[in-house]
């Protein structure tokens, strides 16, 4: 069960670290930045990070709290901290509204990730080596 936890957060930490500068340079190209804008950012970041999260974990060992954990671990801290750096900025509504968008990713994932192929380059590599 760590091992999945260590592969699915290392996966989704790099995939939302590579997406998150890609969304960055796409919207800092936009004259301005509105929160409607931002919020629809942090959904789809949020659901992309879970997703590959949980894709790098075993198939057979995913239960609905499982791929919660697994793949919703990174988004959920990733929502977390958001909403505490706007709360001291802006006030406790303010960042509870900027922190909630990042819950989509892992509620879809706990919801469906069942269901979900497996990707696991470092078994399909294995298995390669072992047939020579």
């Amino acid at each position: 069960m760590i091992k999945n936890l260590g592969a699915g957060w290392a996966a989704a930490l790099v995939s939302l670290i590579i997406a998150g500068a890609g969304m960055s340079a796409t919207l800092s190209g936009s004259a301005t930045t509105d929160p409607v804008r931002l919020s629809f950012a942090a959904v789809l970041l949020g659901c992309y990070a879970a997703l590959v999260g949980v894709v790098f974990t075993e198939r057979t060992a995913r239960t609905r709290l499982r791929c919660l954990l697994w793949g919703g671990g990174i988004p959920i801290m990733v929502g977390w901290l958001t909403a505490v750096v706007v709360a001291v900025d802006a006030g406790v509504p303010a960042g509870l509204l900027a922190g909630a968008p990042w819950l989509v990713g892992p509620v879809l994932v706990a919801l469906t990730g069942r269901r979900l192929p497996a990707f696991q380059p470092y078994r399909w590599i294995r298995d390669r080596l072992a047939d020579r």
